[in-house]
């Protein structure tokens, strides 16, 4: 077998990350250091995707994107290089600029150091969310002949066998073409170019750039445009949605009491984070409980809830949702972004759940949910108004 017909793992280091909770995983013996960047030849450089970044675990250089404003997904081998794992974002791959600590690396539990491509996949919690759009796992395999789309940073010259010292590293992307797509690894060829020293790790999407079907693992060398690519299938690594549900990127330290209050003659429940029992009961209002912990301030991996007023029904409606009503409709008028909320279910978050009384026309909204006994009082349940902090 000749050079040219071997495989090359992208990436490989045998030391354990410093400073970073490892999970799962078997860390294999040390490989040669030569072997552990890949990028793109041929393609284009791109500003586009903004959720890909690049990372380094101090011995090598790869790509990792955003699935969540606080986690990436990369390459297990990419993991394994013995200091704490680094990220940064921007056009170009700047060492300078790897300034976001990964706090933990959850490797896929499958992954065996050496058994590339299979299971070649690492979730990254990284310490400072970002407000990049994240690039959500697909949720089916790419059939063979499909094109796709890789990006990375890293070596661009066509026939490298061995990295570049000295890399200009920009964000590039090509089309590549799917030859063989299993549960566990995808296959390409490259169409107007391909994977080399860099990519590592770096997403496989669909060509508009919104859903990761995997992971770029292993390369044909030398690289070329039309080189041939092996990629870690990410689509049936549920550890992902794991690490995204257990990792909530606001912590409940920096959010705010969501109070509740009653107004007995217009009877309306009025919520909200500013407290003022007194102001507020010159108004017939009176202070119940605290109903959940919200974030004055948005952070990444948060949205607005908006607060309106219904001066004919006396009734105020809380919605992240703001095509419910918009600037105002039904008689309700938008009076302000009342707090920030999660738009999903983390671990240790909770539901508010929104209630509807149509007989006084008020709306009610409690993290407990108990339809039946909120029925006696007139109260049907509607849905999640969003998600907070218990």
């Amino acid at each position: 077998m000749t050079r040219e017909q071997s495989w090359r793992v992208l990436a490989a280091a045998a030391l354990l990350v410093a400073g970073c909770a490892v999970d799962s995983g078997t860390v294999g013996e040390e490989a040669d250091a030569g072997l552990g960047q890949e990028e793109i030849v041929g393609g284009s450089t791109t500003t586009q995707w903004p959720a890909v970044g690049y990372m380094t675990d101090g011995h090598t250089r790869c790509t990792a994107t955003l699935v969540s404003p606080n986690v990436m997904v990369t390459a297990a081998h990419c993991t394994l290089g013995g200091t704490e794992i680094r990220v940064g974002f921007g056009t170009y791959h700047h060492f300078a600029d790897l300034s976001i600590r990964a706090r933990r690396v959850i490797r896929a539990p499958g992954y065996a150091a050496g058994s590339e491509p299979t299971h070649d996949v690492a979730a990254l919690v990284i310490e400072v969310p970002q407000w990049h759009t994240p690039i959500p796992r697909a949720g089916d395999d790419p059939a063979a002949g499909r094109e796709l789309r890789v990006v990375g940073y890293g070596d661009d010259e066509s026939g490298l066998e061995e990295p570049d010292s000295t890399p200009t590293a920009p964000r590039k992307t090509a089309h590549v073409v799917v030859s063989e797509s299993h549960w566990w690894w995808i296959w390409t060829n490259g169409e107007n170019g391909a994977a080399c020293f860099g990519d590592s790790g770096g997403p496989l999407m669909d060509l508009d750039g919104t859903r990761i079907f995997g992971v770029t693992s292993q390369v044909w060398t030398p690289c070329t445009s039309t080189t041939r690519n092996s990629y870690a299938n990410v689509v049936h690594e549920s550890f992902i949605a794991d690490a995204i549900r257990d990792n909530p990127p606001v912590p409940r330290e920096l959010g705010t009491v969501f109070w509740r209050y009653w107004n007995p003659t217009n009877t309306d429940h009025f919520y909200t984070i500013d407290r003022n029992d007194a102001g507020l009961a010159a108004f017939g209002y009176g202070i119940e409980k605290g109903e959940g912990i919200m974030f004055r301030q948005q952070y990444p991996g948060t949205v607005p809830l908006y607060r309106y007023w219904n001066a004919a029904a006396g009734d105020h409606f809380y919605t992240m949702y703001f095509g419910e009503l918009g600037w105002g409709n039904y008689g309700y008028t938008l009076e302000k972004v009342e707090a920030y909320v999660f738009p999903r279910d983390y671990t240790g978050v909770a539901p508010l759940y929104r209630y509807y009384n149509p007989t006084n026309r008020d709306h009610f909204y409690s993290t407990t949910r108990n339809d039946g006994g909120y029925a006696y009082y007139g109260y049907g349940y509607e849905g999640v108004a969003a998600w907070v902090y218990p």
